[in-house]
């Protein structure tokens, strides 16, 4: 999959590929309160994706592509140093003022590869 191959390439870690039972319109990152800061790492290769905190445990990021979904940012327009801290919008609430959504279930089917050369029609407002 396309996606996979241009994050693994940026040295992003991909533990498994799978399909979620629920369509989504725009790409998404689901992730637990010990998976922030690296889902909003990772979301510097996109100009635009949904952030959905959810109730898992763990560290691990869902990478659920939308039916319309932007590629990943070319490496030279990304603006990310890791050895600065991240910083939250002003308008964005603590963690732990949040109500979690319920983390996905994923089935045994493989995902299909998306086609990298399908622009999206529209995108969904930027990172949040």
């Amino acid at each position: 999959n396309a996606h996979r191959q241009v994050l693994e390439q940026r040295g992003f870690s991909i533990d498994d590929v799978q399909t979620y039972t629920e369509l989504v319109r725009y790409s998404e990152f689901r992730f637990g309160p010990k998976g922030i800061v690296a889902a909003y790492t990772l979301a510097t290769q996109y100009p635009a994706v949904e952030m959905i905190l959810d109730d898992r445990t763990d560290k691990t990021i869902d990478f659920i592509v939308g039916q319309r979904y932007d590629r990943p940012l070319n490496e030279d327009v990304i603006q990310f140093n890791a050895a600065e801290p991240l910083t939250s919008e002003p308008d964005c609430k603590p963690a732990d003022e949040l109500t979690p959504a319920v983390a996905p279930t994923p089935t045994d089917e493989a995902t299909p590869a998306e086609d990298p050369n399908q622009a999206p029609e529209e995108s969904p407002p930027a990172n949040q």
